[in-house]
């Protein structure tokens, strides 16, 4: 038997024959690593001794070879019994197995007690060592889970399709209610859309450094991907900032001074992280133009300061209709684009509500007809969001010359604005 080990073992002995239960404890406490050996002779004690202390092994002498064993010993199944028979001869010990015994052996036969005890302690000394690795092991993911939860970011462990670990915060964001890491890869892959996710996992090349996780809904996040080398094979570490991105978390270099939206450089970056990364088959986008042949010239500083006005209005009307998710960008003097990530069913609905939200722009013009909007409905891989922009920037490519008719009572200005498709 080994002896470098160094938790110590409990042993009871129980035995009426006080002669025999002597020469029991003696050669156990010749065994190393015993540290302690408690001795009784009466069945009571018996019960409660095991009831309070958790002993090791427990040795019982019977005092004749067709005694059975304590019954109290059933209440423990996980406890080593070594059963010693004054019989020279141990004949069929079935019976004995079946009331608790773990083994059974002649006191007649010192040698074969001695044999027995040390596989019985080797038996316990390898229990007490997985007990002991189960207890380290269970800290340390409790202490790696209390530093999990200590970040701020929602973090995951992701390897092969699997989910290895992740922190609290990473649970409220995908709103996770499971309680095992299955259920939470199911719902990781439920809550981010499938091209970001495919980004994210790929095996070819995957994603690494800053990026932005946008999930199902179109909501854009934060997020750093780091690389790990662990004993099972390569895994991420995803960190996610549990705040969606909004226009405050933007750079002022990346926001128009006036207006507090994106430029359009800025905007045409945004915008295509968001078609790169979206499950919706269609969207559309909206363009907002001032058509006031007047102010078109910022060559007077009157029209130059009405320009600017009427911009910050129409900007701040369209980001406070549009709060709960949107791009806006102002791609020129007295143009806005809008990309709402909600969907749709027309993109009249769209532009009707774009209408109602700017009215008179707060009183600053008298005709609304001057506010011309122009959507455009496609699929995010048919367009790159510049050739977006330029599309909705070109004038349209037929234009129908309606005579006025003062029968019918038809002019120009009844004819009511198309949307354009692709």
């Amino acid at each position: 038997m080994t002896t470098d080990w160094t938790a110590p073992l409990t042993c009871l002995i129980f035995g009426t024959n006080n002669t025999h239960v002597d020469g029991i404890a003696a050669l156990v406490g010749e065994c190393d690593n015993i540290s302690q050996i408690d001795e009784i002779s009466r069945l009571a004690s018996l019960r409660d001794n095991l009831s309070r202390y958790p002993y090791d092994f427990v040795v019982v002498m019977l005092e004749n070879a067709d005694d059975n064993l304590p019954a109290c010993l059933l209440r423990y199944p996980e406890l080593r019994v070594l059963v010693v028979t004054p019989a020279r001869k141990v004949g069929a010990i079935e019976t004995l197995l079946t009331q608790g015994a773990s083994d059974v052996v002649s006191a007649q036969r010192r040698g074969k007690c001695r044999h027995a005890l040390d596989r019985i302690i080797d038996e316990c000394r390898i229990r007490v060592e997985l007990r002991i690795a189960s207890r380290k092991l269970e800290s340390q993911n409790r202490l790696q889970k209390i530093l999990l939860d200590s970040r701020e970011e929602a973090v995951l462990l992701w390897q092969n399709g699997e989910m290895l670990e992740s922190n609290c915060h990473l649970d409220t964001l995908i709103e996770c209610h499971s309680q095992d890491n299955q259920g939470r890869s199911i719902e990781w892959k439920r809550w981010v859309s499938a091209p970001c996710y495919a980004e994210l996992h790929s095996n070819v090349k995957p994603l690494l450094g800053s990026t932005i996780i946008t999930n199902h809904r179109g909501v854009q996040y934060k997020a750093k991907i780091e690389r790990l080398h662990l004993e099972s094979g390569e895994a991420q570490l995803i960190r996610i900032t549990p705040h969606a991105i909004d226009h405050a978390s933007w750079n002022d270099k990346t926001l128009d001074t006036v207006t507090g939206v994106l430029l359009p450089d800025a905007f045409v970056n945004a915008m295509d992280c968001w078609l790169h990364s979206t499950d919706r088959t269609r969207y559309t986008v909206a363009q907002i133009r001032l058509n006031e042949p007047g102010l078109l010239s910022s060559e007077s500083r009157a029209n130059s300061t009405v320009q600017e006005l009427l911009s910050y209005r129409i900007a701040a009307l369209l980001e406070q209709e549009f709060k709960c998710g949107s791009l806006i960008g102002r791609t020129g003097a007295t143009t806005m684009t809008l990309l709402p990530f909600e969907s749709y069913k027309h993109s009249r609905d769209l532009a009707t509500r774009i209408r109602l939200c700017l009215g008179t722009v707060g009183d600053l013009i008298d005709d609304t007809t001057r506010i011309n909007i122009k959507t455009l409905t496609l699929s995010p891989h048919t367009l790159s969001a510049r050739e977006v922009v330029e599309r909705l920037n070109q004038p349209p490519l037929l234009t129908r010359r309606i005579l006025k008719t003062p029968e019918l009572g038809i002019t120009n200005d009844s004819v009511p604005v198309l949307s354009v498709r692709a």
